[in-house]
Formats: structure tokens, sequence, C-alpha cells
């Protein structure tokens, strides 16, 4: 089952918010602003694990994929999903 959210009348960007981050899932996000400070407010408060900003999510890219919440199993591509398979160990030598 994927999640839908229809469109929404809001007053202003606090109510949006708290309608957008009212439920159990968070995987991404898509919103369409002219105003910086009303974009970087939702980037800094939404409740999702990919804020796309004047954009839809559909670029092939190799980033860090994760959702909130009940949404998405975590970002299993690129160098972040190889660091998941990877164990890290310090060498020092004095040659």
């Amino acid at each position: 089952m994927n999640p839908v959210l229809p469109v929404l009348k809001y007053s202003n960007i606090d109510e949006a918010l708290e309608l957008a981050n009212d439920h159990q899932f968070g995987l991404a996000s898509v919103v369409y602003t002219e105003n910086y400070r009303t974009a970087m407010k939702v980037a800094n408060n939404i409740e999702a694990g990919e804020v796309y900003i004047n954009r839809t999510p559909s670029d092939p890219y190799q980033g860090y994929h994760a959702g909130w919440k009940r949404s998405g199993l975590g970002g299993d591509d690129g160098k972040h999903g190889m660091l998941e398979f990877t164990q890290t160990r310090l060498v020092v030598l004095n040659y």
C-alpha cells in the first residue's frame, strides 16, 4: 500500500507542516514556493527523509535515500549504502 496525500488547503505554513507531519509515513516531500524563508522552514521542519523544493524526485542520482517513520528501508545506494557493508579500521605504522 502506498500512502497518498490529496491536495489540501491551508492557512499558513505552520498549518501546512502540521498537516504534512500528522501521519506515520515520511518517505519524501515535494514543496513549490517562491519564498526562500518558506522553503527553508519546510526543509528544516517537515518529517520526511527527502525534501524536494520546486522540483519532483525524478533524477536517478546516487545519494542517500531514506524515509522517516514507517517509510523506506534506508539508503542502500551510492557511497552511503556501501558504507553499510564495510568496517572501519585504523592502522598506525611506524615506518
